[in-house]
């Protein structure tokens, strides 16, 4: 069922390229979608979720990357505690060349998922309150790599550990 705060993101937005769906996993999640990451609109957009009267979405409750093996895409989670309702915004951000601006400065809890995500994906929040650039929160410092992308290659041994699982996926046995 479609909310109608969800058609009100829809109808200020529609002419940039937003629109609404529901997503197919049998739970019907509703979602705004947004095909790419214009600073601009992802500007706007989050602008008035924020500061709508009708959506007063205050809090900003997750950010989830998946790789899609083609490009990357960020759901963000935001929620309205005085309104009880949550608003889902899946943006897609291009995989080699992954930069999308930083939701912290709307929302300052949003630092700490970006930073995870930068860490773990190598996706670069810009315009960020904090510089995104200095150490690893969630990593060791020294970390190469970006963990969770689905093309990275766990190292043999990292400062001494040894590292034997075994490949989870048949592309990384042994490239071949």
């Amino acid at each position: 069922m479609e909310k109608e705060y969800y058609k009100r993101i829809v109808e200020k937005f529609s002419s940039d390229g937003v629109k609404f769906s529901v997503s197919a996993d049998g739970r019907g999640m509703p979602l705004i979608e947004l095909n790419g990451a214009d600073k601009k609109v992802l500007t706007n957009l989050f602008s008035f979720c924020k500061e709508d009267e009708a959506l007063q979405l205050d809090f900003f409750e997750n950010l989830i990357c998946v790789d899609t093996n083609q490009d990357f895409f960020l759901i963000y989670q935001l929620y309205s505690t005085r309104l009880s309702q949550l608003v889902n915004i899946r943006v897609s951000v291009e995989r080699y060349s992954p930069k999308i601006m930083s939701a912290s400065k709307f929302w300052k809890s949003a630092y700490v998922f970006e930073q995870e995500i930068s860490e773990m994906f190598g996706i670069v929040f810009e315009d960020s309150v904090r510089s995104l650039t200095k150490g690893h929160f969630f990593l060791p410092d020294n970390w190469i790599g970006f963990p969770l992308r689905k093309d990275y290659v766990f190292p043999e041994n990292f400062e001494g550990i040894e590292h034997r699982r075994a490949p989870i996926r048949k592309e990384h046995k042994g490239w071949g």
